[in-house]
């Protein structure tokens, strides 16, 4: 008969498989290699819909302690000089670029804080640990690689000669193919793109397991890429050079669609309203109860009137508190983005301003299979895009959003959303968009992002 001890670990085993499939049904990843990964052993959630890295940023805070960091800071230097010349157990090997050695800081502070010493709190037996958290088998190897040379497994040299076997047995194979359809920015030892260089390490090589409903799940922007930046900008004298599309993600992008987002946050109720008692009161059979000033975010009732002086003497006209052009122009206008931005509150006016300031805006498109240009999809939005569609097909059809996340939108709307974040909007605006019979022309709608 078997031992209790086999039985504990069946029900182990179920119970992670259980776990882990669970799990992945609600959380965005990264896409991996599932074969390359069940082969070394590492844990990951299966492919789904790519998180979109930039939403995730636009609403994520770097870590406070990344900006005290200097040379001098604890293990920073000692590693980063380990990184950036040939392992010691084999100096023919070429050494990591200044910008490979930073991403991969910045992922060894998310991973560990640079102690190599540091293992994860956690029952499982697959817990990781040093300076790249490695986990099950890949951990295996590492104590039995410590054990060869004859070192402790939290030297940290030792862990770098480590980490050098992995990239040239096995992971520089990997970073060197294409990586969500663009070319691989890690293994191109000429670049000097910190930013791009740090998402290829953390997909390909440390692959981590995401964090349920977190605005940013594997911490690559409040840990990997700030400290990656930063560890960059101590040892080089210089701030890393990103791609200049805010498609990639730029600092100066990041920083005025993270403005867009949390203004828009600050002034909108955290879920849709109208549905409630007090806002169904307020019907145009019924105009009963509180007036639509009051119906407002505090923190609205308060600064709108600094865009719209005449606001007071509208308090209870459900087309001007609650206008989606309006919200829209505030939000540009009181976070500080665009301070020119148009106040018409129209979205005839809101489509030609966007179009008429390339300068400020990039229009994102997409194109059909004639080439013809059609609105883009939701996986090319960002936080803080404008979505916005004028009348074409009856004064019904016209709305102005800005983009949160996933299928999102913090918006208003005259039939009485006053500011809120309302989930499945993206879908149908930009369905709206595609519809001839709803849209006069090409012209009748914009997706601007600042730039």
């Amino acid at each position: 008969m078997k031992n209790k001890n086999y039985y504990k670990k069946i029900v182990r085993y179920f119970l992670v498989l259980f776990i882990i499939s669970s799990t992945s049904q609600s959380v965005s990843v990264f896409a991996v290699d599932t074969q390359f990964y069940q082969s070394n052993d590492i844990l990951f959630y299966s492919d789904s819909e790519v998180s979109q890295y930039c939403a995730s940023a636009s609403v994520v805070n770097a870590d406070t302690r990344i900006a005290s960091y200097t040379k001098d800071s604890g293990n920073l230097s000692i590693i980063y000089n380990a990184l950036t010349k040939p392992p010691t157990n084999n100096t023919s090997l070429t050494a990591f670029t200044p910008v490979q050695a930073s991403a991969i800081m910045g992922n060894f502070f998310a991973e560990s804080g640079f102690n190599p010493g540091i293992e994860e709190k956690t029952e499982s037996p697959r817990k990781g640990f040093g300076l790249a958290q490695w986990t099950g088998g890949r951990r295996d190897k590492l104590f039995k690689f410590a054990q060869d040379s004859g070192l402790e497994v939290t030297d940290i040299q030792l862990q770098i000669n480590f980490l050098y076997k992995e990239y040239y047995d096995t992971y520089k194979a990997i970073l060197s193919n294409k990586i969500d359809g663009r070319e691989p920015v890690f293994t191109n030892i000429i670049s000097k793109d910190v930013k791009l260089a740090t998402i290829d390490w953390v997909k390909k090589f440390e692959a981590p397991l995401m964090v349920p409903g977190s605005d940013d799940p594997a911490a690559l922007y409040s840990k990997r890429i700030p400290m990656a930046e930063k560890t960059y900008s101590i040892f080089n004298n210089s701030s890393s050079v990103n791609g200049s599309s805010t498609s990639d993600c730029s600092a100066d992008y990041l920083n005025k669609s993270s403005l867009i987002v949390n203004t828009a946050l600050k002034y909108a109720w955290p879920t849709r309203k109208r549905d409630e008692p007090a806002f169904k009161a307020k019907s145009s059979d019924n105009n009963s109860g509180p007036t639509w000033f009051e119906l407002s975010k505090e923190s609205y009732q308060q600064d709108f009137p600094t865009v719209y002086p005449d606001a007071a003497r509208f308090r209870n006209s459900i087309g001007y508190w609650t206008d989606c052009g309006k919200f829209v122009d505030f939000v540009m206008i009181t976070s500080g983005v665009d301070k020119k931005y148009t106040t018409s509150g129209n979205t005839t006016q809101d489509v030609t301003y966007i179009k008429d300031h390339p300068e400020l805006y990039d229009l994102i498109t997409s194109k059909d299979e004639n080439g013809k240009i059609i609105p883009p999809s939701m996986s090319q939005l960002k936080a803080g895009d404008i979505l916005v569609y004028r009348a074409g097909g009856g004064s019904d059809h016209a709305h102005a959003a800005i983009f949160y996340k996933d299928n999102s939108v913090i918006n208003a709307s005259s039939g009485g959303t006053t500011p809120a974040v309302e989930d499945g909007m993206v879908q149908y605006m930009l369905g709206i968009m595609k519809d001839k019979n709803k849209q006069s022309s090409v012209e009748d709608w914009v997706v601007g992002r600042i730039k």
